[in-house]
């Protein structure tokens, strides 16, 4: 029979007991694994007791010394739990026993974590008997057991995904509690993570310390990691928080490599989180500092997406719909360990039992008193100085901090506020605080504070702040380990101290560093609107933003607007759109009530509230703001002043998504003349204007015109600017879609292969950039009947997408929908239809019916129905584009005469020859109106409609197309027929 071997977790002063278990399970052929080395309170388990672990068939649960209390030993039990449920094998005897005394070993918590109970022996060490006992105890236990404990991996033993507090001691029962509640052996509910607990308790009570700990000691009950929502509590505005839950699971969606559509809906976010996280091992997800406004159904939105995971909320308030884990005070024992880990030997036993009475085991409070005990050794001196301490204040703060009178002792608010009174009247650690208050609930910056208002000011202000302890500092990596950077973060209820106690949030100094501050942020986020990469490359600039938000809208309460333009605008160009609305939207109402109606900012607001309508799909919001601007920035400003230009040009675009090209065209037109007139035919606004002018060009199919100007954009930029510039790249891909649509199929590929090996070594294989590069060239390739170096493409596009963004992302989707069509002229029509139905549904889904890019899926699958022949099918879905598309975009628009023209030619295969020519002729007189008659798409299309025409016998129509056709190809001008 196979030895069996058994693992020995236990607290290091227990090690000559568990040498003399070795000795006595000997005889049972029962080997053991048992750490010889001491191990310290606060390390970490070693890779060579977790593979020792993993050796092992059962775990030995030691609970005497101080087992609860020994961060080692707790992970090692939890290293334990989250192997016994990673394998996942129900019915499976018990792993791991606990030998303790009996009031631990009738706590109902530990037989909830999959624990047998071995033995109950009521001291440490046991007698010789009772060792004998256990060991032929634990011989039988151990026999059925056939394999070892199932082996997690992962790169660090002890799996720190979040940084672990060396003041946090204790709550060794709350953390197993809270596991309890997070790991149930019930089922979860689809879509709302498998379980869920809020930790809720008086603010500064531990509640977030204690998330950490049980992120950090759990962990490898989490193999997929920790995803982490940190909110700001009392600091949430209640009118924008369904934007700012947005912005929470969009970040979360970029974490996981996924690029969110800038206009994605909360739930199309949690869609795309559900389906990247389906197959994911467990994992947790924190909800921290929750407010005391949200509903039910935002409570919804905020749990994890999938029900392989657990949902932990922290917040000062019971939660709708989810049960609350009350904190309660640090018990006493736990106390005098947080008041010694700090503090060392300084106090007796008695003295910190009265500091600990004094605030009723409050933590936040204790960590202070022991900062103060460890400066003073004196624990008399201090409770001197709690009895003594003003109360006067106390209500105020009470009101400031949203306090229910009952919950603020007086021991608590005296250890506060003479934590704050120690410190220099007048001097930096007070304005610090002060400053810190002002700011979100949310980490700063340390290198930040410095480069802002002076290294030296800030090294005084630390050394008095850490002193006592009131800032929590952390390092958060930061790509290379030099670029780590450290934050600092201010309790919130000292920050709402601070700001109702005077000499602190009002002080002078305050106000001086925070006008530099803000300065300093409005820096920031206009590096933002200029080069939105900035946000991902600076590694400071992503913390200060919630920062820069929150001043923003202090100063818009004010009537100041002019960082909150900025940010609103920064929040745009990193894709944030709804919080981006919902900030244009308090910048526009604050200038039309502080402004005159028609003053220059009052419509630049207007101008970018539109865009960001225009950027959300919301066209007939934002014409209608760009008109009313436009018409009176040109009374104000004149026709030709560059603000009004920049409303011309923005109305042009909205005119182009809507339809209206010739309206776009014309507006677009005369912003160019203007811009070539008044800032020089090469300047950079003058070459924008031209590309967008091409692009109108394009889709009214004048590609000749649309040629012109983007080849002189791109001469001009290939002599301005590096050969390589992203601008040039840009023109070349821009100029070699039109020649592509031209028919140069050759000059379109060598400009394409050119931008594409380019940006393939400057911005790697995977950029977006790059990307686009590759689809387009495929898509040559396949105008060039080279199908299968286009179908290689087109699988790398769709494979890396898919892997980066997710399968139903719009790029993604494009890049199966072109796939589909290559599919099609290769032949493999049920491919290729397999394909399309999958776009045709997600589009459905996450756009809706009549989306562009829904009713070009709907088109690209009616034409592989038609080439299998399934003409009413092929009929239904092209009617169906047609009608979305007369509505939406008019009966001239290009795309709707496309529509008309692919439901003619399916209604002619069907023999339907009357109802294809009176569908043929609408066309042709459109483009004749259009386009003119001798436009090469119109000649096109007479020439189908003489076909039909001699068809159904009508010979002379038919010989008059043919005339008007050949006419119009010698340069005569005759009236279509």
């Amino acid at each position: 029979m196979k030895r069996r071997r058994l693992f020995l977790s236990h607290e290091s002063s227990q090690k000559q007991v568990m040498t003399q278990l070795a000795t006595a399970l000997e005889p049972h052929d029962i080997d053991v694994w048992f750490d010889q080395e001491k191990v310290g309170t606060f390390d970490t388990i070693a890779p060579a007791v977790l593979d020792g672990l993993w050796s092992c068939h059962a775990c030995l649960v030691w609970w005497y010394g101080e087992y609860d209390v020994r961060r080692a030993c707790q992970f090692e039990l939890t290293a334990a739990l989250a192997s016994v449920a990673a394998a996942r094998a129900p019915g499976t005897p018990a792993r791991i026993f606990p030998v303790a005394p009996e009031g631990v070993l009738k706590d109902p918590i530990l037989g909830r974590l999959k624990a047998e109970r071995a033995a109950i022996i009521p001291h440490s060490p046991p007698t010789a008997t009772e060792i004998a006992a256990l060991a032929a105890k634990l011989a039988a236990k151990l026999q059925p057991l056939e394999t070892t404990f199932f082996r997690l991996t992962d790169a660090d033993p002890a799996r720190p995904t979040e940084p672990s507090n060396p003041d946090f001691v204790g709550r060794a029962r709350e953390l197993l509690e809270l596991h309890a509640a997070l790991w149930p052996d019930a089922a979860g509910v689809e879509g709302t993570g498998s379980a869920q607990a809020l930790v809720a308790g008086l603010g500064g009570q531990g509640k977030t310390a204690l998330a950490d700990e049980y992120a950090r000691r759990f962990a490898r009950s989490y193999p997929r990691g920790t995803f982490r929502l940190n909110l700001q509590g009392d600091g949430e505005t209640e009118a924008g928080f369904d934007g700012r839950i947005n912005s929470l699971l969009r970040t979360q969606a970029e974490t996981l490599g996924l690029t969110p559509d800038p206009n994605a809906t909360t739930a199309a976010l949690r869609g795309a989180l559900a389906r990247a996280l389906q197959t994911a091992p467990p994992y947790l997800w924190r909800v921290d500092d929750v407010p005391e406004f949200i509903t039910a159904e935002q409570v919804q939105l905020l749990r994890a997406p999938t029900d392989q995971a657990a949902t932990l909320f922290t917040s000062r308030y019971e939660l709708p719909t989810v049960g609350a884990f009350r904190l309660k005070r640090l018990n006493d024992a736990d106390a005098q360990r947080l008041i010694r880990t700090i503090a060392g030997d300084r106090g007796s036993a008695a003295d910190l039992q009265r500091l600990i009475d004094t605030v009723e085991g409050h933590a936040l409070s204790l960590r202070l008193l022991a900062f103060r005990l460890k400066a003073t050794g004196d624990a008399a001196e201090i409770l001197t100085t709690l009895e003594q301490a003003p109360l006067e204040g106390l209500e105020a703060f009470a009101t400031q901090a949203a306090l229910r009178r009952a919950d603020l002792t007086k021991g608590v608010y005296a250890t506060l506020v003479s934590s704050f009174h120690l410190l220099e009247e007048g001097g930096e650690a007070r304005a610090l605080l002060g400053l810190l208050a002002h700011l979100a609930r949310a980490p700063v910056p340390w290198r930040f504070l410095c480069d802002t208002l002076g290294t030296a000011a800030m090294a005084d202000a630390r050394d008095a702040v850490e002193l006592g302890g009131l800032l929590d500092f952390s390092v958060e990596p930061s790509g290379t380990p030099a670029e780590a950077i450290e934050l600092v973060r201010l309790h919130p209820l000292l920050a709402d101290l601070a700001l109702a106690e005077p000499g602190f949030g009002d002080a002078p100094q305050v106000a001086e560093w925070l006008g530099a501050i803000v300065f300093a942020l409005l820096a920031d986020v206009q590096a933002i609107d200029k080069d939105a990469g900035h946000y991902r490359r600076d590694p400071l600039s992503g913390w200060l933003l919630p920062h820069a938000r929150q001043r923003a809208e202090v100063g818009l309460a004010r009537g100041e607007t002019t960082l909150g333009s900025w940010v609103g605008s920064a929040l745009h160009w990193i894709g944030d759109l709804p919080s981006a609305k919902a900030l244009e939207v308090q910048v526009l109402e604050a200038r039309r009530r502080t402004l005159v109606p028609e003053h220059p900012d009052t419509l630049s607001s207007m101008n970018d509230l539109a865009s960001t309508l225009r950027a959300q799909g919301d066209l007939p919001g934002a014409r209608a703001l760009l008109e009313q601007a436009l018409e009176a920035f040109r009374r104000l400003l004149g026709p030709e002043h560059l603000e009004t230009l920049i409303s011309m040009g923005n109305l042009a675009g909205t005119l182009q998504d809507q339809g209206d090209l010739h309206g776009a065209r014309a507006l677009q037109e005369q912003v160019l003349e203007a811009h070539r007139r008044i800032l020089g035919p090469e300047d950079p606004k003058t070459l924008i204007s031209m590309g967008n002018l091409a692009s109108i060009l394009h889709d009214l199919d004048d590609l000749p015109t649309a040629q012109v100007l983007q080849e002189q954009v791109l001469e001009i930029h290939q002599r301005t600017l590096p050969p390589e510039h992203p601008n040039t790249l840009t023109s070349m891909n821009n100029l070699a879609e039109t020649l592509r649509a031209l028919g140069d199929l050759p000059g379109a590929r060598a400009l394409l292969e050119q931008a594409l090996e380019a940006r393939r070594r400057i911005l790697g294989p995977e950029h977006p950039d790059t990307l686009s590069s590759m689809s387009n060239l495929a898509l040559t390739f396949k105008a060039q009947d080279d199908l299968t170096v286009a179908q290689v493409l087109q699988e790398q596009v769709l494979e890396i997408r898919r892997r980066l963004l997710g399968p139903e992302h719009p790029d993604t989707l494009t890049s199966l929908d072109n796939l589909a069509g290559t599919l099609q002229t290769l032949g493999d029509l049920p491919g290729a239809r397999t394909l399309q139905e999958q776009v045709v549904e997600a589009r459905r889904r996450t756009l809706g019916s009549e989306h562009p890019h829904t009713l070009n899926s709907l088109n690209n699958l009616a034409g592989t129905l038609q080439a299998q022949e399934d003409l009413p099918g092929a009929r239904a879905l092209q009617k169906s584009v047609l009608e979305v598309r007369c509505r939406t975009l008019g009966p001239e628009h290009p795309k709707t005469l496309r529509s008309m023209n692919d439901l003619a030619e399916t209604v002619r295969a069907q023999g339907d020859l009357p109802g294809a020519r009176a569908l043929m002729e609408q066309v042709v007189a459109t483009l004749s109106r259009t386009l003119g008659p001798g436009h090469p798409n119109t000649l096109d299309r007479m020439a189908k409609l003489a076909l039909v025409r001699k068809a159904l016998g009508d010979a002379a129509g038919a010989r008059a197309l043919w005339q008007a056709i050949l006419d119009a190809r010698r340069g005569r001008t005759t009236p279509t027929p």
